[in-house]
């Protein structure tokens, strides 16, 4: 194991320092309030001592199962969803172009027409992942272009343009190497969001939002959008498909 490597696991080991410290607190609580009692008896305070720091460590899983948890003595404690507390863009029915899976093969690409929003609020919206078994970090492999120019990172308004994932490490959403955005290797639109190492942790991993409003219109006020995998080579994974879900402009 490489330095850069054991910096990456300390990195990762950090940011959960606080709830290991919670946890340690609660074990001591309890075990006073037993000595206290002169026994060994679990009334219901005694009880959800013991239970809130399971809870607390085991939080990443168990909101991707519960809702709310009660414990003993009245308490409980409601899990909010990170897929959606995470910062989104409303799009109603009447902007999404298709709301099925549009499947971009390797070296290929889709295109479709949207007319101009009436509010010239305009901005695209769409879902991206590349098509894997399981979460396996991603890759710059999606080019989009609106009227003939793509769109890089001046456009991107939903996220920061840097990228922070879970176990340290930092990327730029946008490689101007390859008029590229980075997208996740992911088997559907919601794993990222509770990984242990790929879990991005400033913005929503498959979602995407441009403003279009320095793009030139086409006759007609319409926007020609073209989402393309670019065809990378030298890695065999580069070579999924992209899918890409809800395209609309509102």
């Amino acid at each position: 194991m490489n330095l850069a490597n054991v910096w990456i696991w300390i990195k990762s080991v950090m940011k959960w320092w606080p709830l290991f410290v919670v946890s340690l607190v609660f074990f001591v609580l309890f075990f006073i309030h037993v000595f206290n009692l002169w026994g060994i008896k679990l009334d219901s305070i005694g009880l959800t001592l013991v239970i809130i720091p399971f809870l607390i460590l085991l939080t990443p899983w168990l909101r991707s199962i519960f809702k709310t948890i009660r414990v003993p003595g009245g308490l409980s404690f409601t899990f909010r969803d990170q897929a959606e507390a995470i910062e989104h863009v409303e799009v109603s029915k009447e902007d999404i172009i298709d709301k099925r899976d549009k499947v971009i093969d390797w070296n290929k690409q889709i295109s479709t027409t949207k007319e101009s929003a009436p509010n010239d609020r305009n901005v695209l919206f769409l879902k991206a992942r590349i098509n894997y078994s399981h979460e396996a970090g991603s890759m710059y492999l999606m080019r989009i272009r609106v009227n003939g120019e793509f769109l890089r990172e001046k456009h991107l308004v939903n996220k920061s343009p840097i990228k922070k994932i879970m176990d340290g490490r930092e990327h730029p959403w946008f490689s101007s190497e390859y008029d590229s955005w980075t997208i996740c290797y992911s088997p559907d639109f919601k794993a990222n969001y509770f990984h242990r190492r790929y879990k991005v942790l400033n913005g929503d991993p498959y979602i995407f939002v441009f403003d279009l409003s320095a793009i030139r219109k086409k006759e007609g006020n319409k926007y020609e959008i073209v989402v393309e995998h670019n065809g990378l080579e030298g890695n065999e994974a580069y070579k999924n498909s992209i899918i890409v879900r809800d395209i609309g402009v509102c």
